[in-house]
């Protein structure tokens, strides 16, 4: 099928496939124009109108026609005119005559090629004219007759359902014998000249066919360029919404990466404040148990002096006579002993608690609840223009953003508006480009500002210029074939440049990275583009942004 760069006067190849009905997967019989520019059938779109109302088409399911619903209704409840109704909106339905002759040429080739004189004799060519095919010496014959002579007669070898389908004759509707060669503007038809003499004789401005399929064919080829460029458009549109589908996750995984940062950050404090809380505990844990465990110690080993001296008192109790002197001793050493005040009260000890302040973990706890949100705001695409500086041989449209070269001799230079911005590719796409030799493009970035800046790659002195074989750098020309796909462009090739941090300057084709070009390019610094004899048209595309890798963010 043809494509976006198809020409209007350039040969569409048909693929078998394209000749098929969608509906009933055969060649196309009666093929009618359905409102969304697809084909169908006659009787492929009687059908999908009887089935249901509002019937869509099969290929791309926008609706066919909303057929009104008539009122009457016969003895059966069925409608009486739906039959009609069907067939009046088939009608309306526009004929392709030219996918109709793709079709009949291509049955036509498709046939046993069998000489319509002769017999069981293999044809060799085939009339235009008369739809005949010939064997070799029956074509000489047919191309001496007077009646023949001027007829096209084609090789079969060579002929193409395509080429068989444009010398096609028209035949009249009424004098099947008959070719048209006028057409009745106030019909819409084409005539011959019998029906112009009699059924056509009062309309006015009946004109050649030739005459009305020139100019058919005129407005065509400028349906053609203007769709094409609909095509284009819509293309460049597609690459946005695609570069902003792209932008949305590289968005998304940076909040996503900004998140989890926020959360591992809480985390580390929240960790950190549980290991702070959880030493205090433990050494004021220590510290109380210590103090506990050596209490204890001192009221154990004073328990055991007082069983001692007990027994010790028990035992001299029963026979006081025999050691009445030892009372007094013992009497001694339970005074020295203290044991009123031996009883332990553990109130005096240490209360230990963990102090967490309620009004504290409330407000955190809210004020991590509102410590993010996302936000969606409308951002227009990123994109970048060309200056108002730019040379005589350049015009530029598109809101400055696509720059034609015009068919004057003299230098062909643009430049961005504003200076380069670091990790951010500025990016041309080729829009059209003449196809007798390989179109090229000079391409670098100029550090004086672009109103001041001379039009003249040669006066380019504070410039880096790369082309196909070398790269010009203030005035110092190096032999690299780093831009040699710059010589090899074609329509819809991509051209960019960028800087790093370090403000080295990089190539990049198609978005494939070629490598740094040069280092330390001062600053500001502009793009500067130089289109080539046979390169016609660039597109500024929508900014790129590139990581520290060399990565393409969005490609």
């Amino acid at each position: 099928m043809a494509t976006a760069d198809t020409k209007p006067d350039e040969a569409v190849t048909m693929e078998a496939s394209d000749l098929e009905c969608p509906v009933c997967s055969e060649y196309f019989t009666d093929p009618k124009l359905l409102p969304c520019a697809h084909l169908v059938c006659r009787s492929c779109l009687t059908s999908l109108l009887q089935q249901k109302t509002g019937a869509a088409c099969p290929l791309c399911r926008c609706v066919i026609a909303a057929l009104q619903q008539p009122s009457k209704k016969n003895r059966r409840g069925h409608d009486q005119d739906s039959q009609e109704d069907v067939q009046t909106a088939v009608d309306q339905f526009p004929t392709d005559e030219s996918m109709a002759a793709l079709v009949e040429a291509t049955l036509t080739l498709s046939e046993q090629h069998v000489c319509c004189a002769c017999v069981d004799i293999a044809a060799a060519s085939l009339c235009l004219q008369c739809g005949d095919m010939f064997c070799g010496p029956c074509t000489r014959l047919h191309q001496k007759q007077s009646l023949s002579k001027h007829h096209d007669v084609e090789d079969l070898d060579s002929l193409t359902a395509e080429k068989l389908a444009a010398k096609r004759r028209i035949i009249c509707d009424t004098h099947s014998d008959k070719m048209c060669e006028l057409f009745c503007p106030t019909h819409g038809r084409s005539i011959c000249h019998l029906c112009a003499a009699s059924k056509h004789r009062e309309c006015s401005d009946v004109k050649d066919l030739e005459e009305k399929t020139e100019d058919a064919r005129k407005v065509l080829a400028d349906l053609v360029t203007s769709l094409t460029a609909g095509e284009q458009r819509v293309a460049r549109a597609i690459r946005e919404v695609e570069h902003d589908l792209k932008e949305t996750d590289r968005c998304t995984q940076e909040a996503k990466r900004e998140m989890e940062a926020a959360y591992d950050r809480l985390e580390k404090a929240l960790k950190a404040c549980r290991r702070r809380l959880n030493t205090q505990l433990l050494n004021a844990s220590s510290d109380v148990t210590s103090d506990l465990t050596r209490k204890k110690s001192s009221l154990v080993n004073g328990r055991v002096k007082l069983t001692s001296h007990k027994n010790a008192a028990q035992r001299m109790h029963e026979r006081p006579v025999q050691r009445i002197d030892m009372a007094t001793v013992l009497k001694t050493r339970v005074d020295d002993l203290d044991c009123g005040d031996a009883t332990p009260k553990v109130n005096v000890f240490r209360k230990m608690t963990l102090a967490i302040d309620e009004a504290v973990l409330s407000r955190l706890e809210k004020e991590i609840a509102e410590l993010g949100r996302v936000d969606i705001s409308e951002e227009e695409t990123p994109k970048w223009r060309f200056n108002m500086n730019y040379s005589r041989c350049i015009e530029l449209s598109n809101n400055q953003q696509t720059a034609e070269n015009l068919p004057f001799v003299g230098s062909k230079i643009v430049m961005s508006q504003d200076p380069m911005k670091i990790n951010i590719l500025y990016e041309v796409e080729v829009d059209v480009a003449t196809s007798r030799t390989k179109p090229s493009l000079h391409i670098g970035v100029v550090t004086q500002v672009p109103e001041r800046c001379p039009l003249d790659a040669q006066q380019l002195s504070c410039a880096v210029v790369i082309s196909p074989q070398q790269v010009v750098h203030n005035g110092w020309e190096v032999k690299t074939s780093v831009g040699a796909g710059l010589g090899r462009l074609k329509e819809g090739s991509r051209v960019g440049l960028w800087l790093d941090k370090r403000r080295g300057l990089h190539l990049c084709l198609d978005g494939k990275q070629q490598g740094q070009i040069v280092s330390d390019v001062d600053d500001p610094c502009y793009a500067m583009f130089e289109l080539g004899g046979f390169l016609k048209k660039i597109t500024a595309l929508p900014v790129t942004r590139v990581d520290q890798n060399g990565k393409l963010l969005t490609s």
